[in-house]
């Protein structure tokens, strides 16, 4: 989901294009419950791509690269924090069926609507229709191997039709069920193939019908993205990367294996990745210290942060958003600003403009560093990464000459560093090494020079949503560990507003300017879920 940008896409159940408001992903100290990992039964998910096979294009080109053991693909990230806050990758089936899900890298589930589906809403795309494949199969639990993927590794149940079902419900009430399956994913904008499991929706309520998106790209940890099933088939490396534009601009770069940017690549500074059992799905990484400008935030050793590209903003304990923003008041009240009302007096954002003292100087995009101070990020390992203004503020809705704040506070410990801070910064996920490189980045020379830069796709699946149809028509629909999915977090100033559905226990409660996180009961069936709510 993304920022609003208008006053009514702020209400209690926000939607923006239709999509729902959920809440980030807990980065919360709390556990989760076993049902929230993604374990592999011994061989599952090699089961699942026992039959996987990688298509390269006839001649060499920048959005594949290959050695003599892995390959690699880049693909076009579409969306950011302006507009919905949600990143969407391109999902390819068979016959040219595409899909837009949604870029998640806290969570590991994939699934789209499929054709027959009596109940799945209007999408940006057509249903899939499966009957277009000559590959595509449903996990038959009658299989030994089939059962495993179904209940160790997707977290579904076996039905004694031999089917595998799963169901996700939201705490507001919204929910998804269908089938796990297998088919032939087309990812790297086409240079990559690989049978994968995924789900296929058989019925959505409330939010999940009425998004636009058409469905979720899990980019978590765990055996079930989509990224581990091609690493276990000995595709790629489990490596993959996102580099995300930034000010005046949306989309960016997605990559698959361990891509090679060539001259145009960073240095990386590399940071441990940290173990959470009780969020195994998680990106976390430990950081040292927080500087803005030259004056060290208070409160902040050794923090674990959770990189979440489904999220919009960044979420800090409040002892540092206390530090953070005194800072930053007094370096803005220095430089000639002063607090200005936020885009809607709804919402208490923390938002700068230029003061009648200085009103003769320009406060733009192009001069916002003029203004305000660098903020620079120390994480375990002796990595510091120095990033602009727009790695924290975001533009004013309403007034082209002031800027709000993104970062925001939350009672819990932990960070939660959403897109906005990770904006013009190439982040790799090397999952083989556990660990995490970044280094800022030219995102849109990146996303130009090695993905097709194509207009915004217009719907064109031949497999129209269709309200008709008996509701027990078999949707052959899976769950499971598909490739990226960007994130989809929307936002509206103070609220964290999540596109789509995704993955963990926990809903978010508003109480004046923090964030609380509560833990849900888990799914009975699949991974806890979380949802965000208001609350008096």
């Amino acid at each position: 989901m993304a920022r609003a940008a208008s006053r009514a896409a702020r209400t209690k159940v926000a939607r923006v294009d239709g999509t729902r408001a959920v809440a980030l992903r807990c980065i919360i100290v709390c556990a989760l419950g076993p049902r929230a990992r993604c374990v592999d039964g011994g061989g599952g998910v090699a089961t699942a791509m026992r039959r996987a096979t990688i298509e390269r294009d006839a001649r060499p080109s920048a959005r594949a690269r290959s050695t003599a053991a892995t390959a690699s693909a880049a693909t076009r990230l579409r969306g950011g924090v302006l507009g919905t806050g949600t990143l969407v990758a391109e999902y390819a089936l068979a016959d040219g069926q595409t899909y837009d899900l949604i870029v998640d890298t806290g969570s590991a589930r994939t699934y789209v609507p499929c054709k027959g589906c009596a109940r799945c809403g209007e999408h940006a795309h057509g249903y899939y229709d499966y009957d277009r494949s000559m590959e595509f199969e449903r996990l038959d639990c009658g299989e030994a191997s089939d059962a495993t993927l179904c209940e160790e590794t997707m977290k579904g149940t076996c039905q004694s039709d031999g089917r595998c079902s799963y169901v996700v419900r939201y705490a507001e009430g919204s929910s998804s069920r269908g089938y796990v399956v297998r088919d032939r994913v087309r990812l790297g904008e086409g240079t990559l193939s690989a049978m994968l499991a995924f789900g296929c929706e058989e019925a959505e309520t409330k939010a999940i019908y009425e998004q636009k998106a058409d469905g979720v790209f899990g980019f978590g940890r765990g055996t079930a993205t989509a990224h581990a099933q091609l690493a276990s088939a000995g595709l790629i490396e489990n490596v993959f990367s996102f580099c995300v534009e930034g000010f005046g601009a949306n989309g960016g770069v997605l990559t698959l294996g361990r891509f090679d940017f060539g001259a145009d690549a960073p240095a990386l500074a590399r940071t441990p990745l940290v173990a959470d059992p009780a969020n195994p799905a998680f990106h976390n990484v430990r950081t040292s210290s927080w500087k803005l400008g030259d004056s060290l935030i208070e409160h902040l050793n050794s923090c674990t942060t959770t990189l979440d590209s489904g999220t919009t903003f960044t979420f800090v304990p409040r002892s540092v958003w206390d530090s953070f923003k005194t800072r930053l008041d007094t370096q803005a009240t220095q430089a000639g600003l002063e607090i200005v009302a936020g885009p809607d007096p709804q919402y208490d954002d923390v938002c700068y403009g230029v003061s009648a003292a200085a009103m003769n100087m320009t406060l733009s995009q192009s001069t916002v560093s003029e203004w305000f101070p660098p903020l620079t990020i120390a994480y375990e390992g002796g990595v510091s990464l120095t990033l602009g203004p727009e790695n924290y503020l975001f533009a004013h809705e309403t007034n082209s000459a002031a800027f709000c704040v993104g970062i925001f506070a939350t009672p819990n410990n932990q960070i939660l560093l959403g897109q906005i801070t990770m904006r013009d910064t190439l982040m790799e996920f090397d999952v083989a090494n556990s660990r995490v490189g970044m280094a800022p980045a030219n995102c849109r020379r990146l996303r130009e020079k090695y993905t097709h830069d194509s207009p915004e796709p217009t719907p064109s699946n031949s497999s129209t949503p269709s309200g008709g149809g008996d509701a027990l028509t078999e949707v052959f629909v899976s769950l499971g560990a598909l490739i990226v999915a960007i994130i989809g977090v929307c936002f509206g100033s103070k609220k964290l507003q999540r596109s789509d559905v995704f993955a963990n226990a926990f809903t978010w409660a508003s109480r004046g300017n923090e964030r609380q996180w509560q833990r849900l009961e888990d799914d009975v069936s699949i991974d806890a879920q979380i949802e965000m709510s208001d609350m008096p």
